[in-house]
């Protein structure tokens, strides 16, 4: 971290070093280094962007702000400070492009199976909501829930690590007890083994059909 702080812009380190001690309590979770550099690199040319009037959109920013909430909250407090300290004006889209950051150096990701994993939980939720012809209520405990358990199904798909196929009796009675939830999370795992080369388990499948029917239940 001593060789970064000489190798950036000093007001730029000390910003982005506050930045990450915020994330770490906030988050409760250590960091990978690595942030210190990709974050203050991309501060400072997000601050050089700004001041030649180039606007970047963030093509993710909604499912960033649905998906990773505690991040996108992070992201917008660090704007609010990087706006004050350097007197510029970053908006949402500059808020999820941090939140992103601080994801990568979370789940020791690279940022390209970050944004993986973010488009594969996008593409569930728009099955479930397109599938039942509903919006999520995002302040529900049941939809984090269902969200979490999305982006560590997510993290397995892309690892392809898969959860164990036990004998299960209990998925059988779930096909009928939740015919409707069952059907939706067959759609996920046709569109998942169509589009991502991983096959849904059994396991996996009954995770999902219960995830489904609680955070339909509560909007229900």
């Amino acid at each position: 971290i001593t060789r970064i702080a000489t190798e950036v812009d000093e007001d730029i380190f000390n910003v982005t070093s506050k930045i990450i001690e915020y994330a770490k309590q906030n988050l409760n979770a250590e960091l990978d280094d690595y942030i210190y550099v990709a974050l203050a690199d991309h501060i400072s040319f997000a601050i050089k962007r700004y001041n030649q009037n180039i606007e970047i959109k963030n093509d993710l920013l909604y499912e960033i702000k649905r998906i990773h909430k505690k991040e996108f909250q992070i992201g917008m407090w660090a704007i609010d400070y990087i706006n004050k300290e350097f007197n510029v004006n970053f908006t949402k889209d500059e808020a999820a492009f941090i939140a992103m950051h601080i994801i990568n150096a979370n789940y020791k990701e690279s940022t390209k199976e970050s944004f993986l994993m973010t488009k594969i939980v996008k593409e569930i939720l728009n099955i479930i909501r397109y599938y039942y012809s509903v919006e999520f209520k995002e302040d529900d405990f049941n939809y984090d829930r269902l969200v979490t358990h999305l982006k560590f199904f997510a993290k397995r798909l892309i690892k392809k690590e898969q959860v164990e196929n036990n004998d299960n009796e209990l998925l059988e009675i779930i096909k009928i007890q939740y015919e409707k939830p069952y059907n939706c999370s067959c759609k996920i795992k046709k569109y998942i083994e169509d589009n991502h080369e991983y096959i849904v388990t059994e396991d996996e499948l009954l995770y999902l059909t219960l995830h489904i029917n609680r955070v339909i239940a509560a909007i229900k």
